[in-house]
Parts: structure tokens; sequence; C-alpha cells
């Protein structure tokens, strides 16, 4: 949830420095996503085949999310 309502917020805002700010706040808290979904393993709340599957979510928004960063720090320079 945090992910998505960070990169939300960025969006709606008009410069880019804060705009890119947003959106690394929304990369940060993708990456913290995995340790609650091993933390989730641990406690079996979720299986290892449910983490495996949310990992690879978590790949594939990450490369958007990253391609994202990317334009906006050489669009920035």
């Amino acid at each position: 949830m945090s992910v998505m309502l960070n990169y939300v917020e960025g969006y709606a805002r008009t410069r880019k420095k804060v705009m890119l700010n947003f959106y690394e706040t929304a990369y940060g808290s993708l990456q913290e996503s995995i340790y609650i979904f091993y933390l989730a393993v641990r406690l079996n709340y979720i299986k290892i085949e449910e983490y495996n599957q949310l990992f690879g979510f978590k790949e594939e928004i990450g490369k958007m999310l990253w391609s994202t960063l990317k334009g906006l720090r050489e669009d920035s320079n």
C-alpha cells in the first residue's frame, strides 16, 4: 500500500525533485516489503510458494519503478 500511495503522491507533484523524492520513497518501501514477506513465511502466515510469487511481483514492480526513477533523474539534469 505504501509503495502505491507514495507513487501516486509523487505523480501529483509538479516539481521534478519533489516527484523524484516520492518515487524514491516508494522504491524504498518496495524493498522493505520483501522483509515483511520473509517474516510472514517465518511466522507461517504464508507458504514459501506465496513468498516466491510475491518476490517475483516485487521484482517486476521494482524494474518499472527504477526505470521511472532513472528517466526522471536524467530529465532533472
